[in-house]
């Protein structure tokens, strides 16, 4: 009787835990029906509207961010409206959010002109908070580059004078004025180039301004604006010269604008070659201007250099004397040769007799004096 009890408690356990997993796995079928039910409800009800609290809340999470980018692309056309003005109502914000930048950046392909204008409107109200995030910078140079109408590059100059310097020393927002630089061209207006003309000294001087200003001597045409840039830089050529960031922007106004145009700029480095060769920085500047320099300042700064040719280095003199024209590489050394026996004749006398007296010991096979 005993045996047959634990038996009959056993098979009742058993029973008991069967009916428990079955239960479990019945609820978890359930669980998971629900589950997917509620997802076919949510994007059956996203299928056709999408209020405004709801687009925000998805805008900032990954998995929300590109169900609704999926809307904007294949989408109802009332869906993508509503959707468009949801991302208006918060804008700033969501271009500034890790997963709603993306959707910011997709809604600007996906709107029409007047949208479009509506969504720039908001965004340079805020455009230093935008620009300068890491997030922001992004959507904002997406949307820039979508910009097609005169009003709208009207409205972005506008903007970008206000903040054109801060924005230009920003890592993240230089990237924003560069991106506005290549949407509007060589069509760069006057006011653009006089606050850049009268804050050079200060995008001359950092390393996220520096791409600015070559971008803005890159953009300028050959105009009044150009003219104020190159007298500028004329100005300040000595000190942005010797500078770790200045010289790479005197030396791509060479490049970009070439000889003829940057006159003024040679001819304000005249008399400070010296002090510009023995620079490491200011080194480069004036190699780089004596290959590109007009044919007559090529001249006056080879007879310059010249004058100085005792106090350069020998590594720093073999590469301005590579950077000239053959014919002005021999005249560099006849005059160069010519200032050394005027200055330092005494010495090189001095230095050739006692040559001449080694040499003569050489080859008699005698064994020189020690000098006294």
């Amino acid at each position: 009787q005993q045996q047959q009890q634990q038996q009959h408690s056993s098979q009742s356990k058993k029973s008991s835990q069967s009916q428990a997993s079955a239960s479990a796995a019945s609820s978890g079928a359930a669980s998971g029906q629900g589950k997917a039910a509620a997802k076919d409800a949510a994007n059956e009800r996203l299928a056709h509207s999408c209020p405004r609290e709801e687009v925000l809340d998805m805008a900032r999470t990954q998995p929300g961010s590109k169900q609704l980018q999926q809307k904007l692309l294949k989408g109802h056309p009332t869906v993508i409206h509503e959707i468009l003005e949801g991302i208006a109502a918060a804008l700033p914000e969501l271009m500034c959010n890790m997963y709603g930048n993306y959707l910011c950046s997709a809604s600007f392909q996906a709107c029409s002109v007047s949208q479009r204008k509506h969504m720039l409107a908001i965004a340079l109200e805020n455009l230093p908070r935008i620009a300068t995030d890491k997030w922001g910078t992004h959507a904002m140079q997406s949307l820039i580059g979508l910009l097609c109408t005169v009003e709208e590059t009207e409205m972005l100059v506008v903007a970008l004078k206000d903040h054109l310097v801060r924005l230009s020393c920003d890592c993240h927002g230089s990237h924003v004025v560069q991106r506005a630089l290549l949407c509007l061209g060589t069509n760069v207006p006057e006011s653009l180039v006089r606050e850049v003309t009268g804050s050079l000294s200060t995008l001359a001087s950092g390393s996220h301004s520096l791409g600015v200003l070559k971008r803005f001597l890159s953009a300028v045409p050959y105009q009044k604006g150009q003219h104020l840039l190159v007298n500028e830089l004329a100005c300040q050529v000595v000190h942005f010269a010797q500078g770790p960031y200045g010289n790479y922007a005197v030396q791509h106004a060479f490049d970009a604008l070439g000889g003829e145009c940057c006159r003024p700029i040679f001819e304000a480095m005249r008399g400070h070659l010296q002090t510009l060769s023995l620079n490491k920085c200011a080194v480069n500047v004036v190699e780089r201007g004596l290959r590109v320099a007009p044919a007559e300042l090529q001249v006056a700064m080879a007879d310059e250099l010249a004058q100085c040719i005792q106090v350069l280095p020998s590594d720093v003199l073999r590469r301005l004397h590579q950077a000239l024209p053959p014919d002005l590489q021999a005249r560099l050394d006849r005059q160069g040769t010519h200032s050394s026996s005027v200055v330092g004749g005494g010495d090189n006398r001095r230095r050739r007799g006692s040559d001449n007296r080694a040499r003569a010991v050489a080859e008699l096979g005698m064994q020189p004096k020690p000098s006294a």
